[in-house]
């Protein structure tokens, strides 16, 4: 129980994702304090960045901000709260090999109050069980995706917050909406099953093509790193959409883009509006001409 209440006293300051801050340093240890792990991608640590060449790009890594706001709370919180508190922190480079690492190190600390992160859906499921296991609580600001607690056992329920919603209903719904308002009758979906998207773009297809039915002219599954373009752009352009929703990260979204606008300009083939659904930075996004709308973008 004082762990969840000294969690909730901390979360209460918890601010928004960027806030100014006084330092990109973890505090310093206090005799007998507990400490508050922040895990994600892109999160700052003292050393170089040493990630796989294929993970997100920092400058689309959410975990940067994250530290930012989590850091931003610590230091505007009471200082009888922060004498009793310290922060480490940890860059998971959006892997989930790095996530069941950290989160197994992390195990070890007997000062672990609670942990904040992971900044995906896939890091997050991958780290969640360990920290269950030993009945840290885990508050993630980002994950979004239905099924992180999938098969996870209850010997401490309550253990795993979220801040933000679900993406089912919410996500759908944002979906759904945007795609009446446009009138569409014609939709293709695409399904970003890339390795640190499928995660969450699969409960989020499914429940699309139920509610949308036979409005769904098509649908396509794209990986990023296997991209097959010259089968999947013909596919999207032969559906004559009206609307293509992506459900997938913006990074996936800007290998199809380009060759999908070049073909669609060459064909003389009207231009749909794109629905994106998750994890883009606006400023990143590169829509090729096609009206773009972001349901969800990253912090």
């Amino acid at each position: 129980m004082i762990r969840l209440v000294l969690v909730s006293l901390f979360v209460s300051t918890y601010c928004a994702c960027s806030a100014p801050h006084s330092s990109n340093h973890a505090n310093s240890k206090q005799t007998g304090a507990l400490a508050i792990a922040v895990v994600g991608d892109g999160v700052p640590t003292d050393g170089p960045r040493n990630c796989p060449s294929d993970t997100t790009p920092l400058n689309r890594a959410q975990g940067e901000d994250m530290w930012l706001g989590v850091n931003a709370a610590f230091q505007s919180a009471p200082i009888k709260l922060r004498e009793r508190l310290y922060l480490i922190r940890d860059d998971d480079c959006a892997t989930q090999a790095d996530a069941v690492r950290i989160a197994n190190t992390l195990r070890q600390n007997h000062d672990l109050l609670a942990v904040i992160g992971h900044a995906t859906s896939a890091t997050t499921k991958a780290a969640i069980r360990i920290y269950n296991d030993i009945g840290v609580p885990m508050l993630t600001p980002i994950a979004t995706a239905n099924n992180i607690v999938d098969e996870l056992p209850e010997q401490h329920p309550g253990a795993f917050l979220r801040l933000p919603p679900a993406d089912d209903p919410t996500q759908v719904l944002a979906v759904l909406n945007q795609i009446d308002s446009l009138n569409a009758t014609r939709v293709v979906i695409v399904r970003d099953k890339s390795r640190d998207a499928a995660v969450y773009s699969d409960v989020i297809t499914r429940k699309l093509v139920s509610r949308l039915g036979k409005r769904v002219a098509e649908k396509l599954e794209i990986d990023k790193d296997e991209l097959a373009l010259e089968m999947t752009v013909p596919a999207i352009i032969s559906a004559r959409p009206q609307v293509i929703v992506f459900v997938g990260y913006g990074t996936s979204a800007n290998h199809l883009l380009p060759p999908l606008a070049r073909e669609l300009t060459a064909k003389g083939v009207a231009k749909p509006s794109l629905i994106l659904t998750d994890g883009c930075l606006i400023e990143d996004l590169n829509p090729c001409g096609l009206t773009a709308y972001l349901t969800f973008p990253a912090p």
